[in-house]
């Protein structure tokens, strides 16, 4: 006490630096929590599939191993449901995640020609690709995929679709 009258720092000074330095953890501890918890986590992607999609992914995970297109939210199940690779997943943990989101957005485009699927398949070496709910969404419903796009209809439910390439994706292009 000796120390802080000999440098006459005021009382209220003190108590100011006190509280702050109370204050200045918990400060930074509820800002760590909003930018860094709880913000990522309202981003996340939702923790539930539908029954159809969940009932696609299990018939998924029967096929040989391969690499899957969908909607980034499925990309996020697919790896843990099915054993497959997916192209999209989360934004972290997808290589050039812009460029194939574009490209899968293209996919599922009604104004996308066949040719240009057949090169998004080949570009990315597809070997099935899933159309559920959101994949529907790009194309304001079910896109009629088929032989044209070098694909073949393997799964089909009410809410889901899987489709087999039936085109060599592991030639060069």
């Amino acid at each position: 006490m000796k120390l802080l009258r000999s440098l006459a720092i005021p009382k209220f000074v003190i108590v100011i630096a006190f509280l702050y330095a109370l204050y200045y953890p918990f400060l930074y501890l509820v800002l760590y929590a909003i930018f860094f918890v709880l913000i990522p986590l309202r981003s996340l992607y939702p923790a539930y599939v539908t029954n159809e999609d969940y009932n696609a992914l299990t018939y998924l995970k029967s096929l040989p191993q391969g690499h899957a297109l969908s909607s980034p939210e499925i990309g996020y199940f697919l790896p843990f449901l099915t054993d497959k690779f997916s192209l999209l997943g989360s934004v972290e943990h997808t290589l050039d995640y812009y460029e194939k989101f574009n490209d899968y957005k293209k996919f599922f485009s009604v104004t996308t020609t066949h040719d240009e699927r057949r090169k998004i398949l080949k570009k990315y070496r597809i070997d099935y690709v899933f159309q559920g709910y959101k994949e529907s969404s790009i194309s304001h419903g079910w896109l009629k995929l088929g032989a044209a796009d070098g694909l073949e209809l393997i799964f089909n439910n009410k809410g889901a679709r899987i489709y087999r390439v039936s085109i060599d994706t592991r030639s060069s292009y």
